[in-house]
């Protein structure tokens, strides 16, 4: 209950503020736009004024209530070249903005030259009714201060102008005094006046902002404020149950991501666990496998000994035999012959050529010998 009544309470000072707001930016004000010279103008609220594009049923021209002559207004400033024609209340002094095409060929008053300055002031200077010339700068922006003593057959007027050159145009804003001479309040108000000017198309940036367009700007932000707060503050208790709401989404997705990793871990580690199980089983095996196949060899090498001792047995004793009929061939046969000694020896030739013949049949013979042992 506490915060719906600070946010009504907050709601009925912002409502409130709006409307004091808006009754301030719409309310009649004596500002006054001229679009021959693009620019703005305000204008005390002691001084009634009229426009080029006045019509005729305006207030301003209400014979009942003591108005101006709309035909004699029209005339008088077309006449002049005003494109605003404002009077004081009491009628003491008029004030005038005149604009026209600059027909020197100047486009702006502030890009010139000092020689060329000190020339357009020159040229003013030349003109009859011109008391006085001096050089003027308001928000940035040169002006020529203006003395004039105009005589009207017996009549002299006395006026003050502040006179530029901006985007080819040739601007006055000009008061002159019904009386014998301006005084001291009125050139101020002139300056007042000029101060508040502003123009739509310039490159030349204001120092001195306008005292009353500022104070509306200020009044509009302010109340900008005021509405941004309030809503604020209603949506407070919103935005914190959606921050409170997002942070719990964000620990959710945290934990869960947590616990993922957690069975991550876990699945990696029995899968670890079972490799290592395998591996242990695996080497068992190849152990017992190793161990039978070691028995295997030993037994397969115990009977490959038992079978080779009776054939190497066997190899050494023909081996032997062997070695002894070679022996017995290499000695000489002793033959046993049924014949008679005598005739033996009376035929026995023992010449070398028989010597050698007997040697070659010996050698024959025991060539038959060991091929019959192969």
């Amino acid at each position: 209950m506490k915060k719906l009544g600070k946010a009504a309470a907050y709601s009925a000072a912002v409502v409130l503020f709006i409307i004091y707001t808006l009754l301030v930016c719409y309310a009649e004000s004596n500002t006054y736009y001229i679009p021959e010279a693009e620019m703005t103008i305000e204008l005390p609220d002691n001084i009634v004024a009229a426009t080029q594009g006045i019509r005729e049923n305006d207030d301003l021209f209400n014979k009942d209530k003591g108005g101006w002559d709309y035909i004699q207004t029209m005339s008088e400033m077309r006449e002049n070249g005003d494109y605003l024609l404002g009077r004081s209340s009491d009628k003491s002094y008029k004030l005038e903005v005149k604009v026209s095409d600059n027909s020197e060929g100047i486009k702006n008053l502030n890009k010139l030259s000092e020689k060329k300055l000190n020339a357009f002031y020159d040229t003013i200077r030349s003109e009859s009714d011109v008391f006085e010339v001096t050089e003027k700068e308001i928000n940035s922006i040169k002006y020529a201060g203006v003395v004039r003593n105009t005589k009207l057959s017996d009549v002299v007027l006395y006026s003050y102008e502040y006179t530029t050159v901006l985007n080819s145009k040739l601007i006055t804003v000009k008061i002159t005094s019904y009386n014998d001479r301006l005084n001291n309040a009125e050139t101020e108000l002139l300056k007042t006046v000029v101060t508040s000017i502003t123009f739509s198309n310039t490159d030349v940036e204001r120092t001195i902002p306008k005292i009353g367009g500022t104070l509306i700007f200020s009044f509009c932000m302010i109340a900008a404020g005021f509405v941004v707060l309030v809503i604020y503050k209603l949506n407070e208790e919103k935005a914190k149950v959606i921050i409170a709401k997002i942070i719990s989404a964000k620990e959710k997705h945290e934990n869960k991501q947590k616990i993922k990793q957690a069975d991550t871990e876990e699945k990696s580690s029995d899968k670890t666990d079972e490799k290592t199980d395998t591996t242990s089983e695996e080497a068992k095996t190849d152990t017992n496998s190793a161990e039978s196949e070691n028995a295997v060899n030993s037994e397969t090498e115990k009977t490959i000994a038992k079978t080779e001792e009776p054939q190497n047995t066997k190899t050494s004793t023909q081996q032997e035999h062997s070695d002894a009929n070679n022996d017995k061939a290499d000695e000489p046969e002793e033959e046993i012959y049924d014949i008679d000694l005598d005739e033996a020896i009376a035929n026995f030739d023992d010449s070398a050529e028989a010597r050698q013949r007997r040697r070659d049949e010996r050698n024959k013979t025991v060539k038959k010998k060991k091929g019959l042992f192969k």
